[in-house]
Order: C-alpha cells, then sequence, then structure tokens
C-alpha cells in the first residue's frame, strides 16, 4: 500500500508573523493575548472610554463573526505601511495596525503560527508612532 504524498503543507508554508495564505483568511477572525502587552499600551493604562472602545472592536469583528479577510479589509490601516517589523520575544514579526475609519483607536499585533491576531498592543489615541 502506497501513502499518498502531501504536495503542500499550508501551515509549514506560513512566515512567522505574516498575513496568512488566502486559504486561511476564509476562517474566522479571532484573537489572542500569548504575552504581556507593551508596558505603555496595556490594560493598566486603559480608560473607561478606551475599554468601550475595544469592547466595540470586539462586538465588530468576533462578535459578526467575521472572516478573517473580512477584519482585514475593513479595519487594517492602509495608509503609510501596512506593516512593521518589529522583535517580539526574540521573533522578528510583521505587527499590522488594526482601526476603524478616522477614529484614532489602535489595536497593533500579528499573526501566529495557529492563525490568531495577538495583540501586543493598544493605542486609543495612536500615540505610538507619535513618539
Amino acid at each position: 500500500m502506497s501513502k499518498k504524498k502531501r504536495l503542500t503543507n499550508i501551515d509549514a508554508n506560513i512566515d512567522k508573523g505574516s498575513r496568512l495564505t488566502d486559504t486561511r483568511q476564509k476562517g474566522l477572525f479571532k484573537f489572542c493575548i500569548e504575552r504581556c502587552l507593551d508596558n505603555r499600551y496595556s490594560f493598566a493604562k486603559l480608560k473607561p472610554e478606551a475599554i468601550k472602545m475595544l469592547d466595540k472592536f470586539i462586538a465588530d469583528t468576533v462578535g459578526r463573526e467575521m472572516t478573517i479577510s473580512q477584519v482585514e479589509s475593513e479595519f487594517l490601516r492602509k495608509k503609510g505601511k501596512v506593516s512593521e517589523k518589529e522583535v517580539i520575544a526574540g521573533v522578528e514579526r510583521d505587527v499590522f495596525h488594526l482601526g476603524k475609519g478616522r477614529n484614532k483607536f489602535r489595536i497593533f499585533g500579528y499573526y501566529n503560527e495557529d492563525g490568531y491576531f495577538v495583540i501586543h498592543r493598544i493605542d486609543p489615541k495612536h500615540r505610538y508612532h507619535k513618539e
């Protein structure tokens, strides 16, 4: 009996932190927190208004059962750089900015190997690039 060989292994072809391949983007958008957030942009720094904006982001994405493609289409910041390289826990990642419209509220993160958007920084007033 011969074993069938797989021509590709989607998981093995994904670069750490890069955008997901088209076949994976059809999956539901999920996010997680794998490690402590950037100290200057963590939950401890959030004011009540920012917590409401985070809750709205969750309702607008996960709550609406959006796919990764839909979230990137609606929330991915495309002005300037779409992503930037950042070393996080010793691994170089493509960090993406998610936000909506002219609202300054931003969530920074990257995609992990399991297809989750890992939140790295919550920036309610989009001050990160102004420092």
